[in-house]
């Protein structure tokens, strides 16, 4: 299973909740906004970090699929490691990740082989897909932020904050689909067909396995009435300025093609923790079957 399918397998709910969510960060009118976005900011300068994250989606109230992905993250000098499972279409998936020594490498539970990708690959990967992987500048960050303020709107009026005794914060937000623009709808459909769109074509892939086939049929597919019913944000945030949990919950509805109705929620629940404090593991490929691919974007199963 390549990147493409664990990016995309999930993301109907996902990129809607990553729509919201972003926008939540970038505003800046009321205090629970600027808490929010002054938490998420500290929180992505830390060095070094661990990441613990659980997702589960349900359709029509059934879960459909459901995730854990672990990693430790050494910000400091570009290594990492993870092993995300990942339950769909009766079957489950674990995939190991390791950034190490200037190399990516990959390892799923249904392959003997350890995939590498070297690092003079990695650096013409990166060239091949430069527009992309530019850093954002300062005034195109405070653009981002004024677009968004003008999308969001009132949105800001919903967001709670909430000052412990300790020091720490809780900010949260409670949205229906009537408190929110008909710009964001509109944005959530177009990412919601996109997303179907491209899983289809991912699905009829010939290099798939069929644990990848299963994650993809066992996703709906919504294309018409598509609509953000509810979005709830939950962030904790400790007495240092980092947001230690945060819990996400977006619930899309629509129809497929057969004109049947889906009610689709996401749930992420996320623990950061060890700030500065986190060392990834390495693997040793002493011994084991390993194999150079040419591009991130090759196929990992082949």
């Amino acid at each position: 299973m390549n990147k493409k399918i664990i990016a995309t397998g999930l993301s109907i709910a996902i990129g809607s909740t990553m729509l919201i969510t972003t926008a939540f960060a970038n505003t800046s009118a009321a205090s629970g906004y600027d808490t929010y976005k002054s938490a998420i900011k500290n929180t992505l300068v830390a060095k070094n970090l661990t990441e613990n994250a659980d997702i589960t989606i349900k359709d029509n109230g059934n879960v459909i699929a459901s995730a854990n992905n672990a990693a430790k993250l050494g910000i400091d000098n570009k290594t990492a490691s993870g092993s995300a499972t990942i339950n769909a279409g009766g079957q489950t998936n674990t995939i190991e990740t390791y950034n190490q020594d200037g190399q990516s490498i990959i390892k799923s539970s249904d392959s003997t082989a350890y995939k590498v990708i070297s690092k003079d690959q990695r650096k013409k990967d990166f060239k091949n897909n430069k527009a992309e992987n530019e850093g954002i500048n300062s005034t195109k960050l405070k653009d981002g932020e004024m677009l968004l303020d003008a999308l969001v709107g009132n949105l800001q009026n919903y967001v709670t904050l909430d000052n412990k005794a300790d020091g720490s914060k809780e900010v949260s937000v409670q949205l229906s689909d009537s408190q929110l623009p008909a710009v964001v709808n509109a944005a959530a459909s177009i990412v919601v067909k996109n997303a179907a769109n491209g899983n289809e074509r991912i699905g009829q892939g010939k290099g798939e396995t069929a644990f990848a086939k299963n994650v993809i049929e066992s996703m709906p597919k919504l294309v018409d009435n598509i609509r953000v019913d509810n979005v709830s944000v939950k962030a904790q945030i400790d007495k240092d300025n980092n947001i230690v949990n945060q819990v996400i919950e977006v619930t899309v509805s629509g129809k497929d093609a057969n004109g049947a109705d889906h009610t689709v929620t996401a749930n992420i629940n996320m623990n950061l923790s060890q700030f500065n404090n986190t060392t990834p593991d390495q693997i040793d490929l002493t011994g084991k079957q390993v194999k150079s691919l040419t591009s991130h974007n090759e196929d990992i199963q082949k």
